[in-house]
């Protein structure tokens, strides 16, 4: 009965979510200690080696994020203009690259993710992910707004648990005293969204709710908005439509790059 209600005022938003536009920042904070909880398993670990993972857990505890969105396209990015310290910048590298944008049409049922790769810009074009929520009776209110709660249970993919039985023989065999492979089990995200911004959008690749997601836990991290800002105008977001890669493409150039840079 209460997914129907909620079916019923997702119906019943929509006729009027065309004049729902606007922004919304977010905080991501880390969860300490489920963070110490899987960084810190081996009780063998070097102190040094456990001290320097602390700091620099220090440093990203937390990041400020922005999504603009209308009824239809959202953009979701690092809020630059928050931390402005130089000494502050975000020095973060990645061989797969670092993901710079996230963009969401749900007319097209499409995603884009930007990417920086060795300075280089990507623009990756995918399939919405599709979400099954599981609608849960719970409610409370985040700032102004009346929020209800879903879950999410993910299954560990097939390319994390190959990842995982190689690392584990590669930490058995070296008898290193770095950070011991952790079994993938499933991941449960939480969320909270509310029915009073009649949006199926939400924060990073998360979507498909009747109404705009504030919160999401996944277990690591912790995501929530601390500003909304309702625009009585459409706003008006540029979609990336010309120089994009399939996932596939995009993996075949991070690929070569990467034996380029161990020759």
């Amino acid at each position: 009965m209460y997914r129907v209600i909620l079916i019923m005022l997702f119906l019943w938003n929509s006729l009027s979510a065309q004049n729902f536009s606007g922004r919304a920042e977010y905080i991501t904070k880390l969860n300490e200690e489920e963070f110490k909880k899987q960084a810190f398993s081996d009780p063998n670990m070097d102190p040094v080696m456990k001290k320097f993972i602390e700091d620099k857990m220090k440093q990203k505890l937390q990041k400020n994020y922005v999504l603009n969105f209308n009824q239809y396209l959202s953009i979701y990015q690092e809020n630059q203009t928050i931390n402005i310290d130089k000494e502050n910048i975000d020095n973060s590298w990645s061989p797969y690259g670092i993901d710079l944008k996230y963009f969401k049409n749900l007319k097209s049922q499409k995603s884009i993710i930007q990417k920086d790769l060795l300075g280089k810009y990507f623009f990756i074009e995918d399939d919405l992910e599709k979400f099954e929520w599981q609608l849960l009776n719970q409610t409370k209110k985040i700032g102004d707004y009346n929020c209800f709660s879903a879950k999410l249970i993910i299954k560990p993919s097939q390319e994390e648990i190959t990842n995982y039985e190689a690392e584990l023989i590669e930490y058995e065999k070296n008898k290193t005293n770095f950070m011991k492979p952790i079994i993938p089990e499933d991941k449960i995200i939480t969320v909270w969204y509310t029915t009073e911004i009649p949006v199926s959008m939400g924060p990073d690749k998360y979507w498909g709710l009747p109404g705009l997601i504030l919160e999401v836990n996944d277990g690591k991290t912790i995501t929530q908005c601390s500003k909304i800002i309702l625009s009585g105008k459409e706003i008006k977001i540029d979609f990336p439509k010309g120089n994009l890669i399939s996932p596939n493409n995009y993996n075949k150039i991070v690929e070569e790059k990467i034996k380029q840079m161990e020759d």
